[in-house]
C-alpha cells in the first residue's frame, strides 16, 4: 500500500469567518408605534390640562400638579423604565402603585389579557404639562427621539372623583378622625407641600395634628379631624395619595384560653437603667410580675378583659414565647405598663396616647 502524504496548510486563519449563533432573541417588539401612541394619548393630555384648571390655587402648591402615568405591561422591567421621557417633559416621579389592566395592545400573540402593570405618580409645574401637550399638538413635530419612550405609556390621566377617598361608609360623623396620606418626604425640599396643606386645610376647617405625622419611604401620614363635607374638597389637593378613617381601637372580643403553668425567673432585669413603655388597656395586679412591671393609669377606667390583655402583652415582651412548665428567661429590661384605653371613646383614647409623653417620662 502506498504511503499517504500529509500536507501542512499555512495561514489557515485566513479561512476563518464569524459564525452567527441564533439565541432566539432579537429586537424588542413594541405594542405601539410613536404615531399610534401620540394619537391615542394626546386627547387624554388635553383632558388632563383642562382638569387642572378646576383645581383651587391652594390645592396646587407652587403651581405643581400630579399626573398618573400607567405603563404598558410590556415595560415593567427596570431596564425599560422611561427615565429620559420624564426628564424631557419636566416630570419627577414621586410614587407608584401596582395595578391590573387590560392594555389596548401588547407585543404577544393573541388578544390582550388582564396583566399586572404600574401607575407612576409624577409631579411638575402646570406649564410643563401644557408645554408637553403643545409639543405633541404640533403637526410638524418630528423629533421622535426625545419622546420615543411615549410608546411605553399605556395611559395618562388625573384622579377621578372619589378615587383617593378610602374606607368611609354612609354613617360617618359630621366631624370624623381621619388619616391624610401625602406624596411627600421628610426632606426640606417638600416643606412647601406641608405649608400648602396647612393653608388649604385651614380654609376647609380641617384640624391637622401635624405633631403626630410620620413618614415612610416618601409617603407622609397625618392624623386629622375632618368635617364630612370637606372630604371631597380635600381630595382636590394634588399631592394627596388618599384620605381614610383613622384606625379604630379594637374592642376586646372572644375568649381567652386558661393558659398553662410556667416558672418565673428569680433574677432582676439585665438592664435596669431604663424601661420599655407598653401603652395598653390595664394590668392585673395579681399576675406576680411586679418585680419587672410598674403600672400607671392615664385612663379613667379599665375592664377585666383590658387588664388581662395588658398583662399578657407585658408578659410576652418580658419573656417571649413560653412552653408549659418552662423556666422563663431573665428579662432584658423592665416594663412600664400604662393604661390608655378609654372603652367608650376612641377620641379620648387617642388624646391620652398623644398626651402620654408629657405625663410620663416616655420618649417616642
Amino acid at each position: 500500500m502506498a504511503k499517504l502524504k500529509n500536507f501542512l496548510l499555512g495561514k489557515g486563519e485566513a479561512l476563518m469567518q464569524p459564525v452567527r449563533h441564533n439565541t432566539g432573541g432579537g429586537p424588542k417588539k413594541h405594542p405601539y408605534t410613536f404615531q399610534e401612541s401620540r394619537d391615542r394619548l394626546l386627547p387624554k393630555i388635553h383632558l388632563l390640562n383642562n382638569s387642572f384648571k378646576d383645581l383651587p390655587p391652594l390645592a396646587t402648591p407652587e403651581n405643581m400638579v400630579v399626573t398618573k402615568f400607567t405603563l404598558n405591561p410590556a415595560y415593567l422591567a427596570k431596564s425599560y423604565f422611561p427615565d429620559h421621557f420624564f426628564s424631557v417633559i419636566g416630570q419627577v416621579v414621586i410614587g407608584s402603585k401596582g395595578v391590573s389592566i387590560i392594555p389596548e395592545k401588547w407585543p404577544k400573540k393573541g388578544k390582550p389579557k388582564l396583566s399586572e402593570s404600574l401607575v407612576l405618580f409624577a409631579s411638575a409645574k402646570k406649564e410643563k404639562v401644557i408645554a408637553f401637550q403643545k409639543k405633541l399638538d404640533d403637526i410638524n413635530f418630528q423629533n421622535e427621539a426625545d419622546l420615543q419612550e411615549l410608546i411605553k405609556i399605556e395611559d395618562i390621566g388625573t384622579f377621578y372623583p372619589g378615587e383617593r377617598i378610602k374606607g368611609f361608609d354612609d354613617n360617618i360623623n359630621d366631624i370624623t378622625n381621619c388619616e391624610i396620606v401625602l406624596h411627600a418626604s421628610s426632606s426640606h425640599h417638600d416643606l412647601f407641600i406641608f405649608y400648602a396643606l396647612e393653608q388649604y386645610a385651614d380654609s376647609l376647617d380641617i384640624e391637622l395634628n401635624s405633631g403626630l405625622k410620620s413618614n415612610i419611604g416618601g409617603i407622609t401620614f397625618i392624623p386629622a379631624k375632618i368635617p364630612k363635607l370637606a372630604i371631597p374638597q380635600l381630595e382636590k389637593f394634588t399631592y394627596l395619595r388618599c384620605v381614610r378613617p383613622s384606625p379604630k381601637i379594637r374592642i376586646f372580643k372572644g375568649s381567652y384560653t386558661s393558659g398553662f403553668e410556667f416558672q418565673l425567673p428569680n433574677e432582676e432585669a439585665l438592664n435596669s437603667s431604663f424601661s420599655a413603655a407598653i401603652l395598653d388597656a390595664g394590668y392585673d395586679f395579681n399576675s406576680g410580675l411586679e418585680k419587672w412591671v410598674s403600672h400607671l393609669d392615664l385612663a379613667e377606667s379599665t375592664t377585666d378583659r383590658g387588664a388581662m390583655h395588658g398583662t399578657g402583652v407585658s408578659s410576652a415582651f418580658l419573656f417571649g414565647s413560653l412552653e408549659e412548665e418552662q423556666v422563663a428567661p431573665r428579662p432584658y429590661v423592665n416594663v412600664d405598663n400604662i393604661n390608655v384605653y378609654e372603652p367608650s371613646d376612641d377620641d379620648e383614647c387617642f388624646n391620652t396616647i398623644k398626651d402620654s409623653p408629657a405625663k410620663t417620662n416616655i420618649v417616642f
